[in-house]
């Protein structure tokens, strides 16, 4: 928007020049008075604008108050704890010293872990999903009683194999790779199903292995029946 400029009267103009120098004097004493004398009106106009100004602040306040989510020392404490509960707490998978002990325990023969395992170490929807990834018939896995893979067995025989600390069965070295890729899989879903995994998969160790078997998977894999992968 422009400045808009107003034409001046001069004769207005010198009328204004020629007052009396006297009544100018009293004029200007006047208005200097009146510069300096406090407005009331205006005084009372400026305590209700400052009073209504914080009244509208208050309001303002208990307004955020009421729609910001209510927020304590306490609540806070509650939900962190709450996390930590949520967290799973390391359990044994130990199932004892004999085949017939672990199933008193409500153990069973993993055949993804090579192990008897508690209901609370097994992802039996994953092991499940192992036993379908192989390359036989239905995704079946073919285990043997020797290096040369000519003497076949069951998944039932090699479970009692745990019964017996020098039995091994063999498998493929594609059998290895999937398996690593599986318990890869199985501690990723172990962060939100709950699941302890065996501490004797659960390491470096195993990582590092599975790392070599990726590199070199070899024709034959041999492996015993573990009772208890609480240990490395």
């Amino acid at each position: 928007m422009g400045f808009k400029y107003n034409h001046v009267n001069s004769d207005t103009e010198e009328q204004s020049l020629t007052v009396d120098r006297d009544n100018s004097s009293d004029s200007s004493a006047e208005y200097t008075k009146q510069q300096h004398l406090p407005s009331r009106k205006g005084f009372k106009i400026s305590l209700s604008v400052a009073k209504d100004l914080i009244l509208i602040s208050f309001a303002l306040l208990g307004f955020i108050s009421l729609v910001q989510p209510k927020s304590s020392n306490h609540t806070d404490g509650a939900a962190i704890d709450k996390h930590h509960q949520a967290a799973p707490a390391f359990t044994s998978c130990d199932c004892g010293n004999s085949t017939a002990e672990a199933v008193q325990l409500g153990c069973k023969y993993d055949s993804l872990a090579a192990a008897w395992l508690p209901e609370h170490c097994r992802d039996d929807e994953l092991t499940a999903e192992f036993e379908r990834s192989g390359p036989g018939p239905g995704g079946k896995w073919t285990y043997w009683a020797d290096g040369n893979h000519t003497q076949e067995i069951s998944i039932e025989e090699i479970a009692k194999m745990a019964d017996y600390t020098d039995r091994r069965f063999h498998m493929t070295g594609h059998w290895h790779v999937i398996h690593c890729i599986f318990y890869w899989r199985k501690e990723q879903r172990a962060r939100f199903n709950g699941k302890t995994v065996e501490p004797r998969s659960y390491s470096e160790a195993h990582s590092k292995h599975c790392g070599k078997i990726f590199l070199d998977p070899g024709r034959d894999t041999i492996a015993g029946v573990a009772l208890n992968t609480d240990a490395e």
